[in-house]
């Protein structure tokens, strides 16, 4: 059901795509968020150099980039915002608890063999808005390609994989290709 404006500032989003989540219960359920006026202004944009190093080991054989952390991800680990859903979504893939602690969280994707970084280290962003990046740098993929069997890579959204298709290149040349995690099986597949 599409968000609907309710009085006060209070938006209303019905969400059937998870049983549990960071504490809310999200199926079959109604979601309500008192908007505050601070959360309303647009914040400035800042430069932002990337807090944290890649988890991968030499088993990683898929590695999931994301753009760059938001600011309460730079302050308490990889996808930490509580209405983040990349945690909840590995538990459901995985059939385990939701992974909680960033050691946990961790352990999860090495277990599985998954690597995590972001596509880049440095830009100029606006709070955790993708569209507003400007002055991006790279982080340095080689760093994991190099050191572990990686077959399939991943973007956590459009922003990502546009992000990486601009902005990294294998060692001779060609684009390092990725399918974002958002964008529609049919073009992905090139149906």
């Amino acid at each position: 059901m599409p968000q609907s404006r309710t009085p006060a500032g209070t938006f209303r989003k019905s969400d059937h795509s998870l049983s549990a989540c960071s504490g809310f219960i999200m199926s079959n359920c109604i979601m309500e968020k008192r908007i505050s006026q601070k959360e309303l202004r647009m914040p400035a944009a800042q430069d932002v150099t990337h807090p944290f190093e890649p988890v991968f080991d030499k088993r990683s054989q898929v590695l999931v980039l994301g753009t760059m952390p938001s600011p309460r991800s730079r302050e308490e680990g990889y996808y930490a915002h509580p209405r983040n859903r990349f945690w909840c979504v590995l538990a459901q893939l995985f059939d385990e608890p939701l992974a909680r602690t960033n050691e946990e969280r961790i352990d999860q994707l090495l277990r599985h063999h998954i690597a995590l970084w972001d596509v880049l280290a440095s830009c100029r962003i606006e709070g955790a808005k993708d569209a507003s990046i400007r002055d991006a740098v790279p982080n340095d993929l080689a760093r994991i390609m190099d050191a572990a069997p990686v077959t399939a890579v991943f973007c956590t959204g459009a922003a990502a994989a546009q992000a990486l298709s601009s902005l990294q290149r294998t060692e001779n040349g060609n684009r390092l290709r990725a399918a974002s995690l958002h964008e529609p099986r049919e073009r992905r597949h090139g149906a």
